[in-house]
């Protein structure tokens, strides 16, 4: 299933929209989505405001949030354990 997530942006937000692969022009940002292959991942996707272009990019996300949660940890966990 394909689905996109609410776009919810936050100051430490601080990923540049790309310039239009096509026209050299700004882009805006159309949609976020989890990749499904690499975890803590986001698939981004980008349009161009003049030529409709489209840009898509991968961006990691920190490793204290997975879509767009604090990630929990185990009572006694470390930092870096993995359930």
């Amino acid at each position: 299933m394909n689905t996109m997530t609410n776009i919810i942006m936050n100051f430490s937000d601080n990923v540049a929209a790309p310039v239009c692969p096509r026209c050299g022009n700004e882009t805006r940002l159309y949609g976020i989505e989890p990749h499904l292959a690499f975890p803590r991942t986001d698939i981004r996707t980008y349009v161009c405001k003049s030529c409709d272009g489209i840009e898509v990019m991968q961006v990691p996300l920190p490793a204290a949030h997975v879509d767009g949660r604090a990630e929990k940890q185990s009572p006694g966990a470390r930092p870096g354990d993995h359930e």
